[in-house]
């Protein structure tokens, strides 16, 4: 590569200068003229000089033009052309780069857009399970205050049978409290095994339905054997209480469900925040987007100036050689003119002498 310093255009101008001066333009006599610059160097621009050389005496000897006009015009287009590529490679490469960046982040925010949604289609589905458990819960409830209803419209007729039948009522107290520990025991199985597995909640809550019509059944059937029994109306007065205790604890429960599903309720919301600063930050990069696509805009603008201007640089280089046509043109219609005059000034001088010698 070439020295900072010497160029294509100093060899040019050292070489026209050598053949000025009627020199063989040498790689000594550039150097010479030059006073610097490396021997290598020389030579490979020297090359590319000659060889334009003898493209610019074709052109010169084809139209009847000056080399060095030819020479002059093709380096300034030459000049005009490396201006133009030097302005617009650094402009084109810091656009490719933030074309490049900005569709990295544009990805990055895709994706986290897609994991946020994700996330809220999980907490919509567990939203659903908890309305439907929430829904049977209350149907259980509804199913208690009816049977406590009955039980209480049968508490008359059976209460002259509760000191017969005190024996039994300490024997299903027991049977009633066990059934009621394993019910319970089922509950906190079934929340916390929906805590540690969702996908097997399903399965679990069918579980525990199942076993609790079990239960329900068994209790049927001690009921039934209450009414054959002489102290059913005791023993319907301590499941009133029972019932009125597992009422509360529904009633918690229920509290609980509410208090989770608030707590849903404000996870949802900011989601919805989050969603919402996705979205800004989304209009944000599309804002860059359209301020890129304007600076795409103004380059391809300033280009089409620089094409305008290269237009009408060549319209003017086209002119030039039409005017220069037009000179090689009057030079030749003068030298005939000049050859025509020579020609009568020889028949002139010739008359003179004719007339000279008759004298």
């Amino acid at each position: 590569m070439a020295r900072p310093g010497v160029t294509y255009q100093d060899i040019s101008t050292a070489a026209l200068e050598v053949k000025g001066q009627g020199k063989n333009v040498t790689i000594e006599n550039v150097r010479a003229v030059l006073g610097r610059g490396s021997i290598g160097t020389i030579n490979n621009y020297l090359r590319k000089w000659k060889e334009t050389q003898n493209s610019t005496q074709k052109i010169a000897s084809k139209e009847h033009l000056p080399e060095s006009l030819i020479a002059l015009v093709k380096g300034l287009w030459e000049g005009v052309v490396t201006e133009s590529t030097e302005r617009f490679t650094p402009i084109e490469a810091n656009y490719q780069q933030e074309l490049a960046e900005l569709k990295n982040e544009l990805e990055k925010y895709k994706n986290n857009n897609q994991r946020w949604q994700k996330l809220f289609n999980q907490w919509q589905q567990e939203k659903i399970e908890l309305a439907n458990e929430k829904l049977t819960l209350e149907q259980a409830l509804e199913f208690a205050h009816k049977e406590m209803a009955t039980f209480h419209t049968k508490e008359e007729s059976f209460y002259h049978q509760l000191q017969e039948k005190q024996h039994r009522i300490d024997e299903l107290h027991r049977l009633h409290q066990q059934t009621q520990h394993n019910l319970e025991h089922y509950r906190e199985a079934a929340r916390e095994q929906r805590l540690l597995d969702q996908q097997q909640f399903e399965q679990q809550k069918q579980q525990l339905l199942f076993e609790n019509k079990i239960l329900k059944e068994e209790l049927i059937v001690q009921r039934e054997k209450l009414s054959d029994s002489q102290q059913r109306n005791a023993i319907l007065s301590e499941s009133y209480k029972i019932l009125e205790m597992n009422h509360s604890q529904n009633i918690n429960e229920n509290e609980k469900l509410k208090t989770e599903s608030i707590q849903l309720e404000n996870q949802h919301q900011e989601y919805l925040v989050t969603a919402q600063n996705i979205q800004n930050q989304k209009n944000e990069l599309q804002k860059k987007l359209e301020t890129n696509d304007k600076l795409i805009v103004d380059f391809q603008a300033n280009k089409k100036m620089l094409v305008k201007e290269l237009d009408q640089a060549n319209k003017e280089l086209i002119n030039m050689q039409n005017q220069l046509k037009l000179i090689g043109q009057e030079k030749w219609e003068i030298v005939q003119e000049k050859a025509m005059l020579e020609g009568q000034l020889k028949q002139l001088q010739q008359s003179l002498t004719k007339k000279r010698l008759k004298k």
